[in-house]
């Protein structure tokens, strides 16, 4: 069953999406070259007072955030997260037959 309106307001990272309707020419100020999409993120209240720190537009500095995380190459390739699992393959093999092996004997 989805969560309902409280529990997605008190659930930390869960996010609503949806299309924003009507003109976009407010976002082109913004740099937005691209239909703009709404997305809500529930956010620690500790997080979001560092962002007023150091931030006078959330959106912005949001958006800029994802971009450069995304630029950097930091979200993991399908490559090589395959590379690193078989990196792991011959341990992450012996120790799936030793917990069958227990399994057996048990």
């Amino acid at each position: 069953m989805p969560p309902t309106a409280a529990e997605k307001s008190q659930t930390p990272g869960l996010l609503s999406v949806s299309r924003r309707s009507g003109s976009i020419a407010p976002f082109r100020k913004l740099g937005y070259s691209f239909e703009v999409m709404t997305v809500q993120v529930n956010l620690p209240d500790e997080l979001v007072s560092r962002i007023d720190e150091v931030a006078t537009d959330r959106t912005a500095f949001v958006s800029e955030a994802v971009r450069r995380h995304l630029r950097t190459g930091s979200v993991p390739s399908v490559t090589s997260e395959t590379a690193r699992i078989n990196e792991l393959a011959d341990e992450l093999n012996r120790e799936a037959e030793d917990v069958l092996e227990y399994q057996v004997i048990s």
